[in-house]
């Protein structure tokens, strides 16, 4: 999760083309839809090898579609806080 926070830091803190906060936003918003993509798209990541690791992200996934945030802080305090880690 440092990791995770780090990157958004250091990306948003480089953005000027919008508000950080706009690009974070649709980031936020197209997330789930990504993570559903790697997981079940044409091309999966190779580090989830078990079904387990790959029904608690398409789970967690499919609630974020169903359940916009709009705050990547929130997309990571709920993947803590589901206990999808």
């Amino acid at each position: 999760m440092d990791a995770y926070a780090a990157l958004a830091d250091a990306y948003f803190a480089h953005v000027t083309w919008e508000a950080p906060a706009s690009c974070e936003q649709r980031t936020a918003a197209l997330l789930p839809g990504l993570m559903l993509a790697r997981i079940d798209g044409k091309s999966p990541v190779e580090y989830l090898a078990s079904e387990s690791q790959k029904d608690a992200v398409r789970r967690f996934a499919r609630s974020r579609l169903g359940e916009p945030v709009s705050d990547l802080r929130e997309i990571s305090r709920r993947w803590l806080d589901e206990g999808a880690t």
